[in-house]
């Protein structure tokens, strides 16, 4: 096996399905020669995937039902790369994220170049503002539906920038500070200490920005963005997108405080060195030129 993609779904029947589809063989391009399976965390959800909705993205996917109270994925996480017989793992925190069609090709491509890459994406809302802004508008699920249905992504993934906007601003002179797609050696993500289990908040509050940061400091580790490809979050009622007003205010500064407490300092981006691979096509352009009018 030459990848293990981790992904996890907490009460999410309605976006798995869009999301996995993003991740099988008919729609990833040029993998034919990769061999990957795809581990479909179900982390303690009231309302379970059905496993053969798993299984029906295609017989390289597994189910994996996570009996817990925890609110938090973190543990769950690191013990699905722990378990992994891959060399390398991609490891995605929320699985209400479709993926562009060009992710895990791109993703090997920097492994050839690269001993110690670390590969990241940049993160897109589908809808035409950030989510949590959609929700103070009245805008649905109904109406999210309606949008993607208006645009044949699993004909061409690529179609999903055009009816979409950034999630976290970042892509030509900077870097993100978190992603969806966490690309790297097994034996890299163990070295850093994979997710801090010590975030417990409902899909582990600031987790990602912590081990974002510890990978891009860590000596060694190659940062590469990839240009052309992204993650599109579906609305689905997250622990900060699908707040609203001054709830989501609160829960975001207890993932502020939370962070605070565990690594000694607040949350900020930072600027660091980084390689781009991929291909600016026309559908990424126009996602990169919405955000910065």
């Amino acid at each position: 096996m030459d990848l293990t993609v981790i992904i996890n779904f907490f009460n999410m029947q309605r976006e798995a399905t869009r999301t996995l589809a993003t991740l099988s063989a008919r729609y990833q391009r040029g993998c034919d020669d990769i061999n990957y399976e795809v581990i479909a965390i179900d982390h303690g959800s009231s309302e379970p995937l059905d496993p053969d909705l798993v299984a029906s993205a295609g017989g390289n996917f597994r189910y994996r039902y996570l009996e817990t109270d925890s609110a938090s994925p973190c543990r769950a996480l690191n013990a699905a790369v722990d378990d992994a017989a891959s060399e390398f793992v991609l490891v995605c925190i929320d699985g209400a994220r479709m993926f562009s069609p060009g992710v895990i090709a791109r993703c090997f491509a920097a492994a050839d170049r690269f001993d110690h890459p670390f590969v990241f994406g940049l993160n897109a809302h589908i809808g035409s503002k950030k989510q949590f802004q959609l929700l103070d508008e009245g805008y649905t699920q109904a109406d999210e539906d309606a949008l993607l249905e208006a645009v044949d992504w699993r004909e061409d993934g690529y179609r999903l920038f055009d009816i979409s906007c950034l999630g976290n601003p970042a892509a030509n002179d900077s870097g993100p500070n978190e992603s969806n797609v966490v690309f790297l050696r097994k034996a890299d993500f163990k070295a850093v200490g994979g997710y801090n289990p010590a975030f417990e908040s409902p899909g582990g509050g600031f987790a990602s920005i912590d081990l974002f940061k510890r990978l891009i400091e860590s000596p060694g580790i190659d940062p590469i963005l990839l240009v052309g490809e992204a993650t599109f979050h579906q609305m689905h009622g997250g622990a900060v997108t699908g707040a609203q007003g001054a709830a989501r205010k609160e829960r975001m500064a207890a993932m502020r405080r939370e962070y605070a407490e565990i690594t000694g300092s607040a949350p900020k981006r930072q600027s660091y060195a980084f390689e781009r691979m991929g291909e600016p096509h026309g559908h990424w352009r126009g996602l990169i030129e919405r955000e910065e009018r």
